[in-house]
């Protein structure tokens, strides 16, 4: 028996011959520990209470160990190799049930409260195990919803922990399940959605590739570029008035007339003059639409003009 924060040695004495290997060991962790006559701990604390086994053995016959249980006196603390579980959630008419797990030496007692004030329900019982105490709450109401804490105390001190009871209803539980309920189908509906949408792309491809295909045009995403080999193409023009138009044709030549001259002959260039024949050009109406709304800054030159000026 130690006080907490001190320093406690083992010593292991063996005789044998040969020489024994001795090696250490605790209940609570089942591997070896150390190997060597003696085994310290150096600052003792409410977890360093438990048996420890010196063994040894010679590999001449069985091995022996001996067993020290050590205790140190130290005030009330979680165990941590327990769960100890400070919120918990419990339905109408169920069974609530709060627990603490401890290292304490020596043993504690335990004492439970309900909104601070003590516990006197006939429904609420309580069972102390040494390092554990457990409180059982039978047929829960929602009277039972709150907070519950318990003192722990023994001659080195006082440790306390509080518990939160959340008690609900029957129509709360009913509504979390409806709202699960709405989340699964609204996860269907998102899934079964993406799938119409892939579904209408991968036939929307398919029909394009075979109206391309049926079009012999080919298709090159690097270049970006369409070879058509079979498609007619349109040489229709629309709206323009000038369809069927032979290129060779040579619509009429215009030459810009100075306002203020008195002889058209001397400003006038031979290279412009319309040579083509008098057959009637088929630009003669637009021709006359544009003249009609030009200015007098244009002059339509005859084929003959030059020629009846000479002969003057």
């Amino acid at each position: 028996m130690v006080d907490e924060y001190s320093t406690v040695t083992f010593v292991c004495s063996v005789y044998s011959l040969p020489s024994s290997v001795i090696s250490w060991s605790r209940s609570q962790q089942g591997e070896q520990l150390y190997s060597g006559t003696q085994y310290t701990i150096p600052k003792a604390s409410c977890q360093h209470t438990d048996n420890y086994t010196c063994t040894a053995s010679n590999k001449i016959g069985q091995p022996v160990s001996k067993t020290i249980p050590i205790y140190v006196r130290c005030v009330p603390v979680l165990d941590p190799n327990q769960v100890t579980k400070t919120t918990i959630s419990i339905g109408l008419g169920e069974t609530g049930v709060l627990s603490i797990h401890v290292l304490a030496y020596p043993l504690p007692v335990y004492t439970w409260y309900y909104q601070l004030q003590p516990i006197t329900d006939f429904r609420i019982r309580q069972k102390d195990d040494g390092l554990s105490s457990t409180l059982t709450i039978q047929d829960v109401t929602e009277d039972d919803d709150g907070k519950y804490i318990v003192y722990v105390n023994n001659s080195i001190g006082t440790r306390s922990t509080l518990f939160n009871l959340v008690v609900t209803s029957r129509d709360n539980a009913n509504q979390l399940d409806h709202n699960d309920a709405i989340s699964r189908a609204r996860g269907i509906g998102i899934a079964i959605g993406l799938g119409i949408c892939l579904l209408v792309l991968g036939i929307t491809a398919v029909l394009l590739w075979f109206i391309l295909k049926k079009c012999g045009k080919k298709i090159s995403l690097k270049n970006v570029t369409v070879n058509d080999q079979t498609c007619p193409k349109d040489t229709t023009s629309h709206g323009t008035g000038l369809d069927n138009i032979p290129l060779s044709d040579t619509p009429v030549v215009y030459d810009r007339v100075d306002n203020d001259a008195t002889n058209t002959r001397d400003t006038v260039n031979p290279d412009y003059i319309n040579t083509s024949t008098t057959e009637a050009s088929p630009y003669a109406e637009l021709d006359k639409q544009t003249m009609d709304q030009q200015p007098n800054t244009y002059q339509q030159l005859s084929p003959y003009q030059n020629l009846s000026e000479d002969m003057n």
